[in-house]
């Protein structure tokens, strides 16, 4: 059975430097973490598409833009009304603390509060806005990590499983491991390990123990 390290290795082999988050600017990395929630990263692109058309792609641009007019903007990324909510209130939020390098001061502890104290933002949110808009050592675990884990046999299944690991392996991993950690496993996710998952072809089968579960008499 691999351990997460040896698995990060053979991931890192395949995929390389993915370069994640895929976003250009750090206010984009904040806008795209709470889009996603609930949809794809195809109707995110759009989205953020939109906002950069419109020239209201920065947090001081989302907190003064109209809030109708926000909506039709981000329309793509679905559940509109509440994301748009969302979106004025981290902004107005960050602008309200001093702006975003006002939070770059603030230790991990004060960042996560901060955060989990804003509506619409949940834990693996939260973990995506640390690790690649601030730059904090955080792994994030969501709901692609946890099954990964769990038919690997490196965890047994279930989130609180998928955080515990997900606190040693932020101990001991640098910051950019652990972003393209985070983004080898999205990856392998969408084209191999699905909820469905497609075994026969996924260069990972002989380290799986679901997959020999499937395939043992």
């Amino acid at each position: 059975m691999l351990n997460y390290s040896e698995l990060h290795k053979i991931l890192k082999e395949k995929y390389g430097n993915l370069g994640w988050w895929p976003s250009e600017t750090r206010d984009q990395i904040i806008f795209g973490a709470i889009l996603t929630q609930n949809t794809s990263w195809k109707n995110v692109e759009a989205a953020l598409k939109n906002l950069k058309e419109k020239k209201i792609d920065t947090i001081p641009e989302i907190t003064n833009v109209d809030q109708e007019d926000l909506k039709e903007m981000i329309r793509p990324a679905g559940f509109f009304n509440q994301k748009s909510v969302y979106l004025k209130e981290i902004c107005t939020r960050i602008q309200e603390l001093g702006g975003i390098e006002k939070i770059d001061q603030m230790k991990d502890s004060d960042i996560e509060d901060f955060l989990l104290n804003t509506k619409g933002i949940g834990i693996e949110t939260m973990q995506d806005i640390m690790l690649y808009a601030f730059n904090r050592k955080v792994f994030v675990v969501d709901k692609y990590t946890e099954r990964f884990f769990s038919r690997l046999g490196i965890i047994e299944p279930g989130m609180n499983n998928a955080y515990s690991m997900g606190v040693e392996i932020q101990r001991n991993m640098d910051l950019e491991d652990l972003k393209n950690f985070h983004g080898e496993i999205v990856e392998i996710s969408k084209e191999t390990c699905k909820s469905k998952p497609l075994c026969e072809i996924c260069f990972l089968r002989q380290n799986c123990n679901y997959e020999k579960d499937l395939t043992e008499p």
